[in-house]
């Protein structure tokens, strides 16, 4: 089930819900779900959005949230309400009445516009049947009193419209995903395609991005565990080399590990190194050795300004 058909059972029950069974519902569910994908173009308009069904995979792209859904019931209680106004006031029009009596056996036969016979009273003999039946004139205006209400109803839900519409095209349409340490938080909500198919498009970025990141983080364990032996290795001397944890200041975006203090290769050294955080919140930032190594020490470059006093360059050069 797509999520027109959820939208539609969730209208049915919570605005309705006077079902007696479970077949009743689910008819009920499937007029509104008619309903709604029949105007998904009439809520873009409203709120200058692009939802469509892909019809292929059954689904709403982008996905609504729960603004877009708001929206959309509004507008189908709006419309619903005017239809029952109108098919209320439609039939006080045109709902007529006129009398015929049998001579034989029965009198008083009400005979509608739409050729239905409503009987008053029956008699055969000394027995009799009496019913009360409103007039006409009774039930059209019971109608147009009912029609008069739905239609109020339904003005207040378009003001209620108005004012959810004007409040989302004020300050709904921001982009999908916002994150960074200035703000603290992500926020997700609709984002406008610039064509048909760009939302699968940000979800296979998205999913590429989170593969990336899980292979970054297993090579980063990798290069650890290399880097941690050798540095046992270079403590217990059995490797001619240099080790260090250097602590990062906030704002800068490359360093310069010199070493020639410590340790004086006869050639380039190799070099191993991890970028790491004290806290798994701070963001990941690419880093990079600048250039070649030289005898005295090593430039890293890093992909973005270091926004924590979390960050640590974890560096070992060796002679092999």
């Amino acid at each position: 089930m797509n999520q027109l058909g959820e939208l539609a059972f969730h209208i049915w029950d919570i605005e309705f819900g006077d079902h007696s069974t479970a077949l009743e519902r689910e008819r009920n569910a499937l007029l509104i779900s008619g309903y709604l994908e029949a105007n998904l173009g009439q809520l873009n308009t409203l709120i200058n959005t692009d939802f469509y069904l892909d019809k292929d995979k059954d689904k709403i792209s982008p996905p609504l949230q729960y603004e877009e859904k708001a929206i959309f019931t509004q507008l189908y209680l709006k419309d619903y309400m005017n239809k029952q106004a109108r098919n209320l006031l439609r039939n006080a029009a045109t709902n007529t009445s006129s009398s015929t009596v049998n001579n034989n056996n029965t009198e008083n036969i009400t005979i509608t516009s739409d050729g239905v016979t409503d009987w008053i009273e029956l008699r055969e003999g000394d027995t009799s049947i009496k019913r009360a039946v409103a007039t006409s004139t009774e039930t059209a205006r019971t109608q147009a009193s009912s029609a008069k209400v739905l239609q109020q109803s339904a003005q207040e839900a378009n003001q209620l419209l108005k004012e959810l519409i004007h409040s989302y095209n004020m300050y709904g349409a921001i982009p999908l995903q916002v994150v960074g340490q200035d703000i603290g938080v992500s926020v997700e909500t609709y984002q406008r395609r610039e064509e048909p198919n760009a939302w699968d498009e940000i979800v296979t970025i998205k999913e590429q991005f989170e593969n990336l990141n899980k292979d970054f983080n297993r090579y980063s364990s990798n290069v650890q565990s290399q880097l941690n032996q050798i540095k046992i290795d270079i403590g217990e001397q059995k490797i001619d080399g240099y080790s260090k944890v250097i602590p990062l200041p906030i704002g800068v975006d490359e360093i310069y590990v010199d070493w020639s203090e410590e340790f004086n290769p006869p050639t380039p050294p190799t070099v191993l190194a991890t970028l790491r955080s004290l806290s798994e919140n701070d963001p990941l930032i690419l880093y990079r050795l600048e250039g070649g190594v030289s005898l005295g020490g090593a430039r890293f470059v890093f992909g973005d300004k270091i926004g924590t006093a979390n960050y640590a360059l974890d560096v070992a050069a060796f002679s092999i």
